[in-house]
């Protein structure tokens, strides 16, 4: 009889899983289907003002469009409203879905926003994250480093949809990468796709499956593996802090890297930046875990 109970209870879990995976797979096809839509909706609206403002010939009008429409100066306006257009309806749904604070009374909420301020602004919490966002990472360039040598063509679409996405206006690329990008994500992935997974399965759970997810919602093969550290912290970090801002936090600090190691380091990256980045980042960690005291027991 024991073993029937435990094997009923696998089974549950199992189905709980496959469940919950499945419903979040739903919502990262969904919000994919958004950033094609907006895409599709920028595209249309570059070619009717263009062919308004063209020559008498439509057809040859179109045509240059067409082929100007591809290049990285359109293909990044293309991202950037898009990305809004996106992250407008994921806000509508996160703002629907995702009501922690619903039940609490204007006094408590206002006190558990004063409370994650204070610990987001503590020295040692944010030194914590800060090493961790760095760790992680370094662990990105590692893994992109195998994924690479493994896969050669992986990284040649990864580059080719990224010079595409982010080559035009670098004020518009930036601000689409540094600050559009992980607000949108994070509502859909730390705060949609978490609380749907969470109704499922237990956190650990939740916190890999969400990490996969988000190596899906990036659509290419280079960053479905080399997110993945990425996603175990910030997964971590929505459930350790219950709000996904310190999540927002994080991910703009992740996508600044590449500007930043940009600005002080002009040689090709080798195998050994990332170590290095990986072991001055896991030194920092241990050393603010080790010698500088928590305040309150709610602090990292």
């Amino acid at each position: 009889q024991q073993m029937q109970e435990n094997a009923s209870s696998g089974e549950k879990r199992l189905a709980g899983y496959c469940k919950g995976a499945g419903i979040g797979l739903l919502y990262i096809m969904f919000f994919l289907a958004l950033q094609i839509i907006g895409s599709f909706v920028c595209v249309i609206g570059y070619m009717i003002m263009g062919i308004a403002k063209g020559a008498a010939d439509p057809g040859q009008t179109i045509t240059e469009l067409a082929g100007k429409v591809q290049t990285p100066e359109i293909m990044t306006n293309i991202t950037f409203i898009s990305i809004l257009i996106e992250g407008f309806v994921i806000y509508l749904i996160f703002r629907v879905k995702c009501k922690p604070d619903s039940g609490m009374s204007k006094e408590q909420l206002i006190r558990k926003r004063r409370k994650l301020i204070r610990s987001l602004l503590n020295v040692r919490t944010g030194l914590l994250l800060v090493a961790a966002t760095v760790a992680v990472y370094g662990m990105a360039l590692l893994i992109s480093f195998a994924v690479s040598a493994a896969l050669p063509e992986a990284e040649k679409d990864f580059e080719s949809m990224m010079g595409s996405a982010t080559g035009g206006n670098p004020v518009i690329a930036f601000l689409t990468v540094v600050i559009l990008a992980p607000v949108a994500e994070e509502m859909a992935v730390r705060g949609i796709v978490m609380k749907s997974l969470s109704k499922y399965m237990p956190i650990t759970g939740v916190i890999i499956v969400q990490a996969v997810l988000f190596g899906i919602y990036h659509m290419n093969l280079m960053q479905a593996f080399y997110v993945l550290p990425l996603a175990l912290l910030l997964g971590y970090t929505a459930y350790h802090f219950d709000s996904i801002i310190p999540c927002i936090c994080i991910h703009m600090l992740n996508n600044l890297m590449p500007y930043f190691f940009a600005l002080i380091y002009s040689k090709e990256v080798g195998i050994m930046v990332p170590v290095m980045i990986l072991a001055v980042a896991a030194a920092v960690f241990f050393l603010t875990w080790k010698f500088i005291p928590k305040q309150n027991k709610a602090e990292a």
